[in-house]
């Protein structure tokens, strides 16, 4: 599917925000992602942290594309899902497309 999977609208996700959404990949498994928009780039990442698998999707977003964990305050850099040191892990990512007005997911080209 070259445009991905629909997410939510372009609208429903305001600059620093995170937003939860679970998608449906092609094999009928169920895909738990957040959305966040940092520097008017939207960013999809697994909302979990690799810490204790807390949600990343009610996490703040600061400095330019990091998001806190608000379980134990792990920071993961957006763009790349990488955790910043001294802590370790990394959660996967996902190329996010705007088509119209809402924002496609493509669960495929994970990282």
């Amino acid at each position: 599917m070259p445009d991905g999977l629909f997410a939510c609208r372009d609208e429903e996700l305001g600059e620093g925000k995170g937003l939860a959404v679970s998608l449906r990949a092609p094999d009928g498994s169920v895909v738990e992602l957040a959305l966040f928009r940092s520097q008017g780039t939207v960013y999809a990442l697994e909302d979990r942290c690799p810490h204790r698998g807390a949600r990343l999707s009610t996490g703040p977003v600061y400095a330019p594309c990091k998001v806190a964990c608000l379980d134990h305050g792990w920071s993961i850099d957006l763009r790349t899902g990488a955790v910043d040191a001294p802590d370790r892990g990394r959660v996967r990512t996902f190329p996010v497309t705007r088509v119209g007005e809402n924002l496609h997911v493509e669960l495929d080209g994970a990282t």
